[in-house]
């Protein structure tokens, strides 16, 4: 949406030295026609099909690496979706990492908060990417990579769609959304119940999990543990 000054070297700005991401609900077809057309765009969807069913920028981001959600959700429900939404993106991307979404980062005037409050979106994402590589393999990250992240952000929401709406034939979507019942029970408790301080125990996935990863604990010396003394050299 920002050729003009990409070209000019800006990341984050066009010609007019204008942030497109925070003049979302003010954009004019003078000043911002790619903004005003993605307006327009979604006005349009939400009109002619009763809402928006996903909304997504794509992002680079320079500092934070790997790929990650930032969402904004105001209720527990939008919530609750945001993060099953991020849980099914996990099990489809191996680049993508759960652990460093924010699911209520809302920001006055960008596509995403301007989404979910004007379009119905109840999953409206920036989705960012670092520009070289994630934190679960040293593997620089290509246009291939985010090719691969896109189809993976429309797998992860047909596992949605076959969850709450199942098909004809339950073979059909027994291994599509395995596990995803459990994970869509447990977000809709841990959103309600956050605020008490009570949240319930996460499910245990039936096997190694990308979206719920077991890593090791290395230890230090102890009164009950010592380490071999080929790790002390």
């Amino acid at each position: 949406l920002n050729p003009d000054g990409v070209e000019l070297g800006n990341q984050r700005t066009d010609l007019l030295g204008q942030n497109l991401n925070r003049v979302y609900g003010s954009a004019t077809p003078k000043q911002h026609p790619a903004v005003f057309a993605v307006q327009a765009a979604c006005a349009c969807a939400h009109r002619a099909q009763g809402g928006v069913r996903l909304y997504l920028d794509f992002k680079a981001h320079s500092q934070k690496k790997g790929a990650f959600l930032l969402g904004d959700a105001a209720t527990d429900a939008s919530q609750a979706a945001s993060r099953l939404f991020g849980y099914a993106l996990g099990r489809r991307c191996g680049i993508f990492e759960y652990e460093q979404c924010n699911f209520a980062d809302r920001a006055v005037g960008s596509g995403k908060s301007w989404a979910a409050r004007t379009v119905g979106a109840e999953l409206s994402f920036t989705l960012e990417s670092n520009y070289c590589r994630g934190h679960h393999s040293p593997e620089v990250l290509t246009p291939r990579h985010w090719k691969l992240l896109g189809s993976a952000c429309l797998r992860a929401l047909l596992d949605l769609d076959l969850l709450e709406r199942p098909p004809a034939s339950p073979k059909l979507s027994e291994d599509r959304i395995v596990g995803l019942p459990e994970a869509a029970a447990w977000f809709r408790a841990t959103c309600c119940r956050e605020k008490s301080n009570r949240a319930p125990q996460p499910p245990r996935p039936r096997g190694p999990s990308r979206a719920l990863p077991h890593f090791a604990i290395v230890r230090e010396s102890s009164p009950d543990f010592a380490p071999s003394p080929w790790l002390q050299r």
